[in-house]
């Protein structure tokens, strides 16, 4: 059965719902301060490393959280029509330990000059699937002029333009004899 144009990308959905189920509590208290997701570097220490991937769903108020909808819907949604939905899920899980790792990092940096608050939020990660979104820039100026600049590699943001690019360059060294002459 073909999957209708109408219907919602299976981890999109997953995401805005696991949002929903984890910063409605604290939305409905007025209380997402104490929220048990949050990433916070003394319970990641005591050993609550789950926090790693959960604080990408809570959010701290209603705004913030129809804000990270859309942002998952829109940029998460393209980002998992290029890669598929696996990918997507595995990706999503990569970023939110990769994100949540680099800000604990910087937290203790930051820390001794002021105050930081805890993590929150799918916007690093909604960020980290813009790799898929920026492929639309190649035909867009001024990436549309680099790539006819000569003396310059360009490296197409889709993987099927690299693919092409590769396969003809590959059929173009394969024309020149090997002692560099063309016949």
């Amino acid at each position: 059965m073909a999957a209708g144009r109408g219907r919602p990308l299976a981890a999109v959905a997953v995401t805005v719902l696991l949002s929903l189920g984890a910063s409605g509590p604290g939305l409905l208290r007025g209380s997402v301060a104490a929220h048990p997701g949050a990433l916070r570097p003394a319970a990641v220490r005591a050993g609550e490393v789950h926090r790693l991937v959960t604080y990408v769903f809570v959010y701290e108020d209603l705004i913030s959280l129809t804000c990270g909808a859309v942002v998952i819907w829109y940029f998460a949604g393209s980002f998992e029509k290029n890669v598929g939905t696996v990918k997507h899920c595995f990706f999503t899980i990569v970023f939110a330990i990769l994100t949540g790792l680099l800000y604990l990092l910087l937290e203790a940096v930051v820390s001794r000059v002021s105050e930081v608050e805890d993590a929150k939020g799918f916007m690093p990660i909604a960020f980290a699937t813009l790799e898929s979104v920026a492929s639309k820039l190649d035909r867009m100026f001024p990436f549309s002029v680099l790539k006819r600049i000569p003396g310059l590699k360009y490296i197409p943001g889709s993987s099927a333009e690299r693919r092409a690019s590769e396969s003809s360059k590959k059929k173009t060294e394969d024309d020149v004899p090997e002692d560099g002459k063309q016949s």
